[in-house]
């Protein structure tokens, strides 16, 4: 179900077992604060506030505030709000209708992620890829 390793000099505890994996995460989380982070606080400020780069006390509570957010019934109906900014990006392109379309991923992707986050969290539908210079997308 799970086995020791050492990093160097670090010991290192993996976990095979999937409903062990389960109970840690969801049922005894509150035990397991420190972990390794990945990247080092001052070298990207913004990750390392991330929850997955969080330990101790800051850990538990950026838990306790994002906890409630993600119920399995608040996460049903984000999937169905995803779904619809997915269905418009489809719609986006397929109104082009060219076979060959030339795009800038970063810059698209972005747009989309926008528009995920602004449906999903704040309610505002907006199409940043239909009208690029929308008010949401240019405070974000």
């Amino acid at each position: 179900r799970y086995c020791g390793v050492y990093q160097f000099y670090l010991p290192t505890l993996i976990l095979r077992d999937p409903d062990l994996i389960k109970q840690i995460t969801v049922k005894d989380f509150d035990h397991f604060v420190d972990h390794r982070s990945f990247v080092p606080e001052d070298s990207d400020p913004l990750f390392a506030k991330n929850l997955f780069s969080l330990t101790g006390q800051k850990w538990r509570d950026m838990r306790s505030t994002l906890s409630p957010t993600f119920t399995s019934s608040k996460m049903k109906f984000m999937f169905s709000l995803i779904s619809q900014n997915g269905e418009q990006f489809v719609k986006h392109f397929l109104k082009q209708n060219q076979d060959i379309i030339t795009v800038e991923m970063k810059d698209t992707f972005t747009r989309f992620t926008n528009d995920v986050i602004a449906n999903t969290a704040f309610g505002v539908k907006c199409d940043s890829l239909g009208q690029p210079k929308n008010e949401f997308y240019m405070m974000g």
